[in-house]
């Protein structure tokens, strides 16, 4: 008999975080984004048990919103992240495990200034 595999659904993080009332003008350009209601609407999708792959690849953007995202991860207990290439300092300490990491997401912003 084989293995059991995990049901497993992907939260993806691309683009300039933003807040939920901008999300609109960025979908009307098309321009990749992603808002806190993104990410909320996945979670609650989830069944019991269920985990949630969360696939980032952002410079980053709105602050708040990327704080928010990150409470929404910190409370789903069961999510785990993958870091594609560049991610908001936010999300790189989620409450689950890494895939791989990438040394570009600890230096945003380059070399301190003396």
């Amino acid at each position: 008999m084989g293995k059991k595999v995990k049901e497993m659904k992907e939260a993806k993080i691309r683009g300039d975080i933003i807040n939920n009332d901008t999300k609109w003008i960025y979908d009307w350009l098309e321009w990749e984004s992603t808002c806190p209601n993104d990410i909320k609407s996945v979670i609650d999708t989830l069944d019991p048990g269920e985990e949630l792959r969360v696939l980032v690849n952002s410079g980053g953007g709105d602050v708040y919103a990327g704080q928010e995202i990150y409470t929404l991860l910190r409370k789903c207990k069961n999510s785990v992240a993958e870091i594609d290439s560049l991610a908001v300092v936010v999300l790189t300490c989620p409450p689950g495990k890494f895939w791989r990491e990438v040394p570009q997401v600890w230096r945003l912003w380059g070399p301190p200034v003396y």
